[in-house]
């Protein structure tokens, strides 16, 4: 099986066939914001997960805050995470025909960088198909899907775990690649 992940296009490969990658699974979310003040975050959340990334390779924590005290947090939260498995490392599902790439795994948990926290449904059915790819990875199963944002000179963590949201996921997976879905499964979900 050969696996391939452009990085530059964005675009996920398994044997040659294009698969979806995670968050194009997900359902659309609505917001409104001009066409350059997008690419000015889209800009700046790629600039801070190249740092974070950076950080992980390396320990190195540049000198910036936001580092410093994320360095601190694993420290604090050791008990919680475990040791760090891999970072932006893309994984493959040939099964169910996905792929994706978490910004950290560790042993005991999963862990997303946001630039906000908007809404804890939507964040863990992204987590849901991380897990999904932890799974087949053979890197285990975990209940612990935490979010962190950078908030007022602090990180902030929130755990979306939620026991729906990896059928949810599947369920938008199936309708990404044209099955029939319970659209109102998930609209119910969502409103949860």
């Amino acid at each position: 099986m050969h696996n391939n992940f452009d990085q530059e296009k964005h675009i996920y490969t398994i044997d040659g066939e294009v698969v979806p990658s995670v968050t194009q699974v997900l359902p659309k979310q609505k917001f409104f914001v001009s066409e350059e003040h997008l690419k000015k975050i889209t800009e700046e959340g790629t600039d801070n997960h190249s740092y974070i990334k950076m950080f992980h390779d390396t320990g190195n924590t540049f000198n910036k805050p936001e580092l410093e005290d994320l360095k601190k947090l694993y420290i604090e939260h050791q008990y919680l995470n475990g040791e760090k498995v891999c970072w932006e490392k893309s994984l493959y599902d040939p099964v169910l025909k996905f792929a994706g790439t978490p910004d950290l795994i560790c042993e005991k948990s999963i862990i997303d960088f946001k630039r906000s926290f908007s809404y804890a449904e939507y964040h863990a059915l992204q987590m849901a198909g991380y897990n999904l790819l932890r799974k087949e990875n053979k890197l285990g199963d975990v209940k612990t899907w935490l979010i962190l944002w950078w908030d007022n000179g602090r990180w902030k963590v929130r755990n979306v775990y939620n026991d729906m949201a990896e059928l949810i996921f599947k369920e938008c997976l199936w309708a990404w690649h044209g099955g029939i879905t319970l659209d109102i499964m998930i609209k119910k979900y969502l409103k949860r």
